[in-house]
């Protein structure tokens, strides 16, 4: 099965965002399955997407399906020293 391409940001230099996404980005290279697609999601999520276009792109996932993914991401990214630095 071929998977779809992605949007990817226009310019992100402009983007105020922008070391978050390349550190997601980076996460996303070391994590896989499940956790992988949550790190892809949480960074279209920031974009704007809602659960149920990110769940059109990634091929009719549910809106349920796109949380859980999410979810998982969140406690993957918590144990990343680099990305709890950006938390409040």
């Amino acid at each position: 099965m071929e998977s779809e391409k992605l949007p990817q940001e226009a310019s992100l230099d402009s983007d105020p965002d922008t070391d978050l996404i390349a550190l997601l980005d980076a996460a996303a290279a070391d994590a896989s399955g499940v956790t992988s697609k949550g790190i892809e999601a949480l960074r279209l999520h920031i974009q704007g997407y809602s659960c149920k276009e990110i769940g059109q792109l990634f091929g009719e996932a549910s809106d349920n399906n796109v949380s859980a993914w999410m979810s998982r991401a969140r406690k993957y990214l918590r144990q990343d020293p680099a990305i709890a630095a950006l938390a409040p």
